[in-house]
């Protein structure tokens, strides 16, 4: 058998969602997404809704650096 790289490769990563420093849920997302798809994502995610109640967030931090990608809300 031959390697295929392009079978190797993966189309999308888990992104933890996080809320005043707790992780609330993991999102499964297409590795290219942008971090305006990222944070839309986390956004609409319902477990992120129920954890905010109602708050606008302080600051929205979206890390995406290589593999490496995070959400993390502020609230007050």
């Amino acid at each position: 058998p031959e390697f295929r790289a392009d079978l190797a490769a993966e189309s999308a990563v888990e992104i933890p969602v996080q809320i005043n420093g707790k992780t609330k849920t993991v999102l499964s997302l297409p590795i290219d997404a942008t971090k305006a798809q990222i944070e839309s994502a986390a956004r609409s995610d319902e477990r992120v809704l129920a954890a905010l109640a109602g708050k606008e967030p302080t600051k929205v931090i979206v890390v995406e650096k290589g593999a490496t990608k995070l959400v993390s809300f502020v609230v007050k």
